[in-house]
């Protein structure tokens, strides 16, 4: 596996020649020397900006932000929905990690709900 350790633009490289360097780390490659990206040619980068392991996760439309950085959810009890403050971790466009105000099992509303 190779992992890209820096990606930037050459400024040294003309304009009819411009190319984009890779700074790349695996196993069999000591990541001194960039390898060079011609224009035109494509390479796909997987960000990885954090990491959590047997997360609890929700989707993000069930979020509620009451402020910056507080957030909660709508959970089913016997029936109805409580509105319930979460801890959220990491977050991308898809789903949030729950530290803590959820448990595994709990029903999440994913609907409009009016709040004031």
């Amino acid at each position: 596996m190779t992992t890209v350790q820096a990606l930037a633009a050459l400024e040294e490289e003309s304009l009819s020649n411009p190319s984009t360097a890779l700074r790349l780390r695996s196993g069999q490659d000591s990541g001194h020397r960039p390898w060079l990206l011609p224009a035109g040619l494509n390479a796909s980068v997987d960000v990885i900006a954090g990491r959590a392991e047997n997360a609890l996760l929700v989707p993000v439309e069930t979020l509620r932000k009451l402020s910056p950085g507080n957030y909660a959810v709508f959970v089913m009890v016997d029936g109805k929905l409580e509105m319930r403050p979460v801890e959220v971790g990491l977050m991308d466009v898809t789903s949030a990690q729950i530290i803590s105000g959820l448990e595994q099992g709990d029903e999440v509303s994913t609907g409009i709900v009016e709040t004031e």
